[in-house]
Formats: C-alpha cells, structure tokens, sequence
C-alpha cells in the first residue's frame, strides 16, 4: 500500500521531466546495494506500482506524440555512443568538482574528451565502489546514484544539448550525499582520534559556503534571452548553439544581419569541429 501510494506521487513527475523515469531503477540499484531484511518476492511487489507508472506513462506519451523518441535506432547501442557516454560522464565529473564558467550548454569533443583524465577516474571510483559494496554499501550506493540518474543524458543521439549544466542537478546529489557520509560518518568512525568530523564539517562548510555566493552571482545571467545568450557565448565560445540563439537575438531583435550572420557561421564552425 505504501509502494502504491509513493508511486501514485511519482507519477505526474514523468510529465514533468523524462528523467524522472530512472526513479524505479534507482530502488533496484538500492535494493540490489544496500542489504535490508525484506526478501526480494516483497521487494518486487512493492516495485511494480512504479513499473505500472512507468508503462502508464509510455502508453500516453507513445499516444500524443506518435513514438516514444523520434531518434533513431535509439534502442540500438553503437560504440561512438558508448565512446559519447563515457566522455560525457568525464565531463559531468569535471563539472562537479570544478564548477568553473558555469554554462547554460556546452560543447564536448569525444576525442580530446576521451584523453583527458575524467573518465577514466570516473570509471576507477566507480569500480573501487563496486568492489567495497560489502563494506561499504551506503557510499556505494551514493555514487551509484551519481551514475544511475545520469544515464537519461549520456546518450548523444537523445540529448540537444551535449553537456549542459543542469543535466547534474540531481546526479550531483549522489555525490553530495557520498562526501557527506564520508566525512562526517564514515572516516571518523574509522580514526575518532583525529578529530575528522570538525574538520569535514568545516570545510564542507567553506566549500558549501563558496558555491552558494557563486550560485547567487550566477543568477543573473538568467535575467533574459539576451544575458543568458551573451554570458554563454563568452563561457563557451566552442559550443555551436549559443552562437545558434546569439544570432537569432541580432536578426529578430537587433535586425542586424551582419552580426547575425558572423554568429551563424561561428555555429557552423563550431558544430563542425566538436563532431
């Protein structure tokens, strides 16, 4: 009954966003991780009001729009894709421990992506994790959640925007979450003589600190079409579309064609290199 009550409260989430349909993988992820008393026969009743949810929604949403996904093959997996997902997961990494030019929408060159570091620690934190789960099931979990609620937007053929930074809002949870636990649980109940936890809260709250004011600065960007394209531009220079909806904003609103077009072959320029 309670199963069917929260699944009742989920269901308009998935009008709302499409990455509300990872919710009912997310408690197996849990359920999988983390041990509990229930056995798995309980555990699957109380997991098909969710499933029940889900198939609800696919059949109003295959109803209204003619197909669950207008791309292509999205059911099928190519190598370039997961190449793509593993690049965009090292750039949701960086983005999280490294906040900086924060961007409505950037680009993400697979090449120079792939040799960067990200995604191959990526891939080692979430191995280590995965060979811990035993001990640690909690902090597994946590960064499970990281990568679980992140899938909706690694695949490249699905998404508009290659990376974009609001894609990691609820992945960025997880993490949260996982240093968190880590600091103010984990380790001081590893070391109580070295005091850990004072110095987690502390500098949980010097970096918590720092973020928020950023967040505050970073506000108005958003104040218009015309602030959030023209801070964009100058963040990401590289990615096609600022440059796209920067010269949308000339033609329409300044009706100066010049720069109008000067945008629109930056854009092009762009598209091209990221591939």
């Amino acid at each position: 009954r309670q199963h069917a009550l929260a699944a009742l409260a989920y269901f308009p989430a998935l009008f709302f966003k499409e990455t509300a349909l990872i919710f009912p993988l997310l408690i197996l992820v849990y359920w999988l991780l983390v041990p509990s008393g229930s056995r798995w026969k309980q555990k699957t009743l109380g997991w098909l009001p969710y499933l029940g949810a889900v198939v609800v929604y696919t059949v109003i949403r295959v109803g209204v729009l003619g197909s669950f996904s207008q791309a292509p093959q999205s059911l099928r997996p190519t190598l370039r894709m997961l190449e793509g997902a593993l690049a965009l997961m090292g750039q949701h990494a960086k983005l999280f421990f490294w906040p900086a030019r924060l961007s409505a929408c950037r680009t993400c060159e697979l090449g120079p992506s792939l040799r960067s570091p990200w995604p191959w620690l990526v891939l080692v934190v979430l191995l280590a994790a995965l060979v811990l789960r035993k001990r640690e099931p909690i902090l597994t979990f946590l960064a499970a959640w990281w990568a679980v609620t992140l899938l909706p937007c690694l695949d490249i053929r699905l998404v508009s925007f290659p990376v974009a930074d609001r894609f990691s809002y609820l992945p960025s949870v997880g993490l949260c979450l996982a240093l968190a636990y880590a600091g103010l649980a984990l380790l001081p109940a590893r070391w109580p003589a070295l005091r850990l936890a004072s110095v987690a809260v502390a500098v949980l709250a010097l970096v918590s600190s720092a973020w928020a004011v950023k967040d505050v600065l970073q506000v108005r960007t958003w104040h218009s079409n015309e602030t959030l394209w023209t801070y964009s531009v100058q963040a990401s220079p590289n990615a096609a579309l600022p440059h796209l909806f920067q010269a949308a904003l000339f033609q329409k609103r300044d009706n100066n064609l010049e720069a109008a077009e000067r945008e629109y072959g930056d854009a092009l320029r762009t598209n091209r290199s990221s591939g």
